[in-house]
């Protein structure tokens, strides 16, 4: 499969909010199908971890080979002590790597010391 991940920071005041992370997966979608309908299935066990968890936002795709799986953190709602180790465990983006208010440019460095590219926009 050919993976894309995508994260994107909002800011405001050179302060994050919220970040989106978007993982697609694109392969055959004969040969591929099994591969692909397990990642379907984990990201929807995912969004079932969420359950109610304020300020998570879950969504799943699989069409034509390609499965999306985007998860938005909005820190302005996200109650870190709420979220479970099943979330985690079941695939979520762990959202105490982040700060509510952290400053974007300590986010950047640190992105692209771990092999991000990244881009301010």
């Amino acid at each position: 499969l050919d993976i894309n991940i995508e994260a994107m920071f909002y800011f405001s005041n050179k302060q994050m909010y919220k970040l989106s992370y978007n993982t697609v997966s694109t392969g055959d979608k004969v040969e591929d199908a099994t591969e692909l309908k397990a990642l379907n299935d984990k990201c929807l066990l995912l969004k079932d971890e969420a359950g109610q968890l304020d300020g998570v936002t879950i969504s799943c795709s699989l069409n034509n080979g390609v499965n999306s799986n985007k998860q938005i953190l909005d820190y302005e709602k996200l109650d870190l002590n709420k979220v479970t180790s099943a979330y985690t465990e079941a695939g979520g983006v762990y959202p105490g790597e982040f700060k509510k208010s952290e400053d974007i440019s300590k986010i950047e460095s640190e992105m692209i010391s771990t092999g991000y590219k990244c881009e301010k926009r």
